[in-house]
């Protein structure tokens, strides 16, 4: 298996049930687990890309900051780039026995409104393109526009939430079989 830096965190979560408070995933980070929740707060321009085995509810997710990957020389800064973090993110996964994952993402929001912001829109398009390389479908989305959102995910129902602005948690996609 591929050795990752110690920013990755890999937790086996709790034990059946719900658990405790889902596992915050800070920006520039990502954690996969076995079970149990994470989430993504302060998601502005930045990425949340959460990626699951719908059948062995083994799931990550990916605070993600900047499209593509990280400048020739700059090599300390993967864990920032969709295209560096989101392989890792899914071989970490399969390493914990994932192999059919589907993905929701949320972010990209234009949140400072700069008319000329470029950011935002090249994030939505990185990760979109890197989870198809990948072979992993995107379910359901809530990305763009002009507000920061939080995402959460559950991986004991496999169900994924996003919160936009101050306005309440709304399901974006669950498995149906839950």
């Amino acid at each position: 298996m591929t050795e990752y830096p110690a920013f990755l965190d890999v937790h086996p979560g709790p034990p059946g049930g719900n658990g405790p408070l889902p596992s915050e995933v800070v920006t520039g980070a990502w954690m996969v687990q076995c079970g149990g929740a994470l989430r993504a707060s302060a998601i502005g321009s930045c990425m949340a890309v959460g990626i699951a085995d719908i059948k062995n509810k083994v799931g990550g997710l990916a605070h993600i900051l900047l499209p593509g990957v990280a400048p020739a020389g700059r090599k300390d800064r993967t864990h920032l780039y969709a295209g560096e973090v989101l392989p890792a993110l899914v071989d970490q996964i399969r390493g914990l026995g994932g192999e059919r994952m589907v993905a929701v993402i949320a972010g990209g929001g234009n949140v400072l409104r700069r008319p000329d912001d470029t950011i935002c829109g090249a994030n939505i398009r990185s990760a979109r393109e890197v989870l198809e390389k990948l072979g992993v479908v995107i379910l359901a989305s809530s990305v763009g526009g002009f507000e920061r959102r939080g995402f959460r995910m559950d991986l004991e129902r496999v169900a994924f939430y996003c919160t936009t602005g101050c306005g309440v948690e709304e399901l974006l996609w669950c498995n149906p079989r839950e």
